[in-house]
């Protein structure tokens, strides 16, 4: 349980990492995210939850 938790969080990070240099890269903007990175961004984040809610649970006895 808590590899899977680790797992989700370090996939988050990476994730909104990514997406936030590609966003440079292609040239945007500096305050300007795309709808498309923003879902990206919201599904990251999900991710980074829900591999914290993961960590915390306590195991089955």
């Amino acid at each position: 349980m808590k590899t899977k938790g680790l797992v989700f969080i370090i996939l988050g990070v990476v994730g909104a990492i990514f997406i936030s240099t590609f966003d440079i890269i292609v040239g945007k903007a500096k305050n300007y995210i795309g709808p498309k990175s923003i879902i990206a961004l919201i599904i990251c984040a999900l991710l980074i939850t829900q591999g914290v809610i993961s960590l915390l649970k306590k195991p089955k006895a």
